[in-house]
């Protein structure tokens, strides 16, 4: 038995320096610069007010904004989790509904989920929808 070799016998192909891209201090205040442009563009959403509504699952009044709703869900063999979205939550009963601009998020990637599905799989669109006509996907969503 050999005493003192590296067991790890696979060479390891390291791209020269020139290849390996390098982040400036340039590159991160630009991102940095960026990131506080699209921060304050957004509106504060609509529902953050909302605090003790009255909820229609258990009539307490517990319903309040939230902004760490999960979608989840499993589609074509492919799990979708989406966190961090807006809506409401009822403390009570645990009920909770996403806000506008979160039910797009949710809808957009459904919607690509189902499209790669079909057309990776050669299925039918009717095949995707539960009423069992033929639709254009791009209709639906």
């Amino acid at each position: 038995m050999k005493t003192g070799t590296n067991m790890n016998t696979k060479k390891e192909d390291t791209p020269p320096m020139a290849d390996i891209p390098t982040i400036t201090p340039e590159m991160v205040e630009e991102t940095k610069i960026e990131i506080l442009k699209r921060r304050a563009g957004r509106q504060a959403p609509p529902l953050k007010d909302i605090a003790d509504a009255t909820c229609s699952v258990c009539g307490s009044h517990a319903v309040s904004f939230t902004n760490d709703l999960v979608f989840e869900v499993v589609l074509a063999g492919e799990q979708i989790v989406i966190p961090n979205l807006i809506g409401l939550r009822c403390s009570n009963c645990g009920d909770f509904a996403f806000d506008a601009d979160s039910s797009n998020i949710i809808d957009s990637c459904v919607h690509d989920l189902l499209w790669r599905y079909a057309l990776s799989a050669g299925v039918y669109c009717e095949d995707l929808l539960s009423d069992g006509h033929s639709h254009d996907l791009g209709g639906w969503w």
